[in-house]
């Protein structure tokens, strides 16, 4: 009966063991991937808010491009949602489970870069003389 009893305990560990844990102040890109997919409706709301806060933020920043002040800013192509780029994210997580680890919004660069496009601007915030908005990703659009 103990033996019984016993492995009906460890078994009820089993899931826990491998569900990954949410955590919702700094998710790691598998954290993020797990609210996204686990089906709870709280976890699904979590995943679009956080995923559509951080395109607000990544297309109203700026990263150093170059010298003398120049900046690159970013926009995402005509048409892309916030459930485009969970899609993306989940897929780009699924394909590389290494990074899982990693912060989600490191991993969300990278997972959208197909869809991002950049500008360089002088160090007055304003475009660079020919600069135009262009796909990170070479030429695809």
């Amino acid at each position: 009966m103990k033996k019984i009893l016993l492995a009906t305990a460890l078994l009820g560990l089993v899931p826990s063991l491998h569900a990954q844990q949410i955590n919702y102040v700094n998710p790691s890109a598998g954290s993020l991937k797990a609210a996204c997919v686990d089906g709870k409706v709280e976890d699904s709301m979590f995943c679009l808010g956080y995923i559509s806060g951080w395109a607000d933020m990544y297309t109203i920043s700026s990263s150093p491009a170059g010298t003398e002040g120049e900046r690159m800013t970013f926009r995402f192509q005509d048409g892309v949602t916030p459930g485009q780029i969970e899609r993306m994210f989940k897929k780009y997580v699924e394909d590389h489970p290494e990074i899982e680890n990693q912060p989600a919004p490191t991993i969300l660069v990278l997972a959208t870069r197909p869809v991002v496009m950049y500008m360089i601007l002088d160090k007055n915030s304003k475009p660079k003389a020919n600069s135009k908005w262009a796909p990170m990703d070479g030429d695809k659009k």
